[in-house]
C-alpha cells in the first residue's frame, strides 16, 4: 500500500491538472538535431501545458525532462543538477535549442522560405511552408513578412486571385489559395477536355487546304 501510495504522488506531479491519456501526449525526444524535430517537440510540450492547464515552472522542468531519453536525459540531468527549482522553463528551453538546435537553422530556413514556389498542389506548398516558417527567427518570423511570402511563391493563376482578396491573415491566405486552387485546376482540366479533337479523316480537308489544292 505504501509503495502504491508513493506512485500515485510521483504521477499526480507529473500529472498536474489530474487530466491523463492521450490528450495533450508528446512524443520523447532523443538529442535528434532536426529543426523540424525539435520545435515539434517544443510545440507539442507548449500543447500539453495549455490543455493540462500547467502553469508553474516546477511542474514544466518535470515533465520536459520526463519526455527526454538517451543523450537528451543526460544533457538535461547535467542541467538541473538534481534540483528542479534550479532552472526556469524559459531558460531550460533556451539552452535546450542552443544545445541541440544547428547552428545556421534559422538562417537556412529563411533563405529556403524565400526561394520556396509552389510545384504541385497547394497544400504541399502550405505544409512545406509551414515548416520551414516554424524554423524562423525574429525578426524574419512576423505575421506581415510571412503573409508576403506565402502569397509570392503560389502560383501565378492563384496568386493573382489570392491577391485580389486582399487576405488580412496567412490563415485566410491558406484558405483563399486551397479555394482557388481546386477552381484553377477544374478549368485547366475542363478546358482541355473541352478543347475540339481535329477530325483524323484522311479524305477531310480543311478549307484552306481546299482552297489551295484547287488554287485559289
Amino acid at each position: 500500500n505504501q509503495m502504491n501510495t508513493s506512485n500515485a504522488n510521483s504521477n499526480d506531479v507529473l500529472g498536474k491538472a489530474g487530466h491523463r491519456g492521450i490528450v495533450g501526449k508528446v512524443k520523447d525526444f532523443d538529442g535528434s538535431s532536426d529543426p523540424k524535430v525539435i520545435n515539434g517537440f517544443l510545440a507539442s510540450l507548449h500543447l500539453k501545458f495549455a490543455i493540462r492547464s500547467i502553469t508553474d515552472d516546477r511542474s514544466k522542468v518535470m515533465i520536459f525532462g520526463s519526455h527526454l531519453v538517451d543523450g537528451a536525459q543526460m544533457w538535461f540531468s547535467s542541467v538541473v543538477n538534481e534540483g528542479y527549482d534550479n532552472v526556469g522553463y524559459d531558460e531550460l528551453v533556451d539552452l535546450f535549442k542552443k544545445r541541440f538546435l544547428p547552428v545556421r537553422y534559422a538562417k537556412d530556413a529563411r533563405s529556403k522560405l524565400k526561394e520556396l514556389k509552389q510545384r504541385k498542389a497547394v497544400g504541399a506548398y502550405i505544409q512545406e511552408f509551414t515548416e520551414l516558417a516554424s524554423l524562423v527567427d525574429p525578426p524574419y518570423n512576423n505575421s506581415v513578412i510571412l503573409l508576403d511570402q506565402f502569397i509570392e511563391g503560389l502560383k501565378p493563376a492563384v496568386k493573382v486571385h489570392v491577391e485580389n482578396q486582399d487576405p488580412h491573415t496567412i490563415e485566410d491566405a491558406f484558405e483563399l489559395a486551397q479555394k482557388t486552387d481546386k477552381t484553377v485546376w477544374k478549368y485547366n482540366v475542363t478546358s482541355v477536355v473541352a478543347q475540339p479533337v481535329k477530325s483524323k479523316d484522311p479524305d477531310a480537308m480543311d478549307l484552306d487546304e481546299l482552297r489551295a489544292v484547287q488554287g485559289g
